[in-house]
């Protein structure tokens, strides 16, 4: 009894939508053809929304149609790549990665099943090839988008530790900045060899 158990344990965690994050993402979706949903915790929709896509991925297991959730709240730098602006925002991506499509469809089981049974196929894609948003350049947008996210994260945690206002903040980051700039034009004025002695170009002399 305790084996059905653990047996009936791991088949309805397998037929749930697979919860991807920033380290996962890309490997995953380029590999067969998904159906994604961007969610936000704090959403009414997005709550409303999670049971049946439960049922769909449930009822899809069995025809090798996979489905995928991600945390847009969290992992904002996926959002960004895939224009997310709403919550819940549903994604066909098929061909490795090379197409996607924005779904608009009901957010019923039967329909969103459907979808992902073959309907996507009469629906043009939403973007394609180096636009997707899983090729090379979106996903190097998306490492910049990190690397903003991180940097305002940073600034909200040093503004709120020493107590400061977002007026004192900002000309602290625009002095660093500055100062960044002239310490590295100093070090580039070292590294670099100087002009050759002569090597200006002089007047031209008249025969």
């Amino acid at each position: 009894r305790a084996c059905a158990i653990v047996l009936t344990f791991i088949l309805q965690a397998a037929a749930k939508p697979v919860e991807l994050t920033s380290s996962d993402f890309d490997q995953v979706l380029t590999s067969g053809e998904w159906l994604v949903n961007f969610y936000a915790p704090w959403c009414g929709y997005c709550r409303r929304l999670h049971p049946i896509y439960d049922d769909v991925s449930e009822e899809l297991k069995s025809e090798g149609i996979k489905l995928a959730k991600v945390d847009a709240s969290k992992f904002k730098a996926l959002g960004y790549r895939f224009g997310i602006d709403g919550f819940p925002s549903i994604f066909h991506v098929s061909a490795g990665g090379a197409e996607v499509r924005r779904y608009d469809g009901e957010r019923s089981a039967g329909a969103l099943a459907a979808y992902a049974r073959g309907g996507w196929r009469d629906q043009p894609a939403s973007s394609s090839g180096m636009w997707s948003p899983l090729a090379v350049p979106a996903r190097a947008f998306g490492a910049l988008i990190n690397v903003v996210i991180s940097m305002q994260e940073g600034y909200e945690v040093v503004r709120l530790h020493f107590n400061l206002s977002h007026s004192v903040g900002l000309s602290i980051v625009v002095l660093l900045t500055a100062g960044l700039g002239l310490l590295l034009g100093f070090i580039l004025s070292l590294l670099l060899p100087p002009d050759a002695p002569g090597a200006a170009a002089q007047p031209k002399k008249n025969d």
